[in-house]
């Protein structure tokens, strides 16, 4: 597990790598966002556990040569790994992301830390979209929280390629962890012919997979094939029997 030592690698870092002119608190023009994608849970039900995704998503309407944003997380929940998605980060140099499971403060289960630099000549563009992914460990139903903290001095920041230094604004995210319903394949809520074809583009024509494999396997074989579409219609439309927690991973 790391330890606080590299907060200050990635201060001198952070100096040597940005031009500083006059610094602001405030962000000098739409104000840059951080905000949580849907979550998307696996949850067999009390008294199993099991697994959620949370997509970190950013809008910045200027170039960032660095970004820090500090999370905390409550609830029945244990963060498993966090990382930072392709896409925009990917001209950043150096990129971490720290995990604290330990924290016991003032109420936080968890502390997650991304951190980025890039050179101020070849910034993170700006745009919108997710730059990261959070993996938790569910333990039980119940509500969780997401939302920004200050981990003692440090606190979540942005700095432009001006040189601008600023509190992007946070929308925090709270969700209900409930059990997951078998064949729930697009995570929808229901099982319906909307999973059947979500099912069929991912198996025949090169769609998105499920987030969790567990509730494609409805004939709970240990593998998602053609024959979990079969078992689907026939539940769905011909009264088969109802859709298994899957075991396949």
């Amino acid at each position: 597990m790391k330890t606080r030592n590299w907060i200050w690698v990635w201060i001198l870092i952070f100096l040597l790598s940005c031009p500083f002119e006059e610094s602001f608190s405030q962000d000098p023009g739409i104000p840059d966002t951080v905000r949580f994608g849907e979550w998307s849970t696996y949850l067999p039900g009390p008294p199993s556990q099991g697994k959620a995704i949370v997509p970190l998503i950013v809008f910045n309407d200027y170039p960032l040569c660095f970004l820090q944003i500090v999370l905390k997380y409550i609830g029945p929940i244990e963060c498993d790994t966090a990382y930072f998605a392709q896409g925009r980060p990917d001209v950043c140099y150096s990129k971490d992301v720290y995990v604290d499971t330990t924290v016991s403060v003032d109420g936080i289960d968890g502390l997650i830390v991304f951190s980025a630099i890039a050179l101020p000549r070849n910034g993170m563009p700006s745009g919108v979209g997710e730059i990261g992914r959070i993996h938790f460990h569910v333990q039980d139903t119940g509500s969780v929280e997401l939302d920004t903290t200050c981990w003692g001095p440090i606190c979540s920041s942005f700095m432009d390629t001006a040189a601008y230094t600023y509190v992007p604004k946070v929308v925090d995210s709270d969700h209900y962890i409930v059990p997951s319903v078998p064949g729930d394949v697009n995570q929808s809520g229901e099982v319906n012919s909307a999973d059947v074809v979500f099912l069929i583009d991912y198996l025949f024509k090169q769609g998105p997979p499920p987030d969790f494999l567990e509730l494609a396997d409805v004939n709970k074989d240990c593998i998602v094939n053609s024959a979990d579409v079969v078992y689907l219609m026939n539940y769905l439309f011909k009264g088969g029997p109802c859709p298994k927690p899957g075991c396949a991973s």
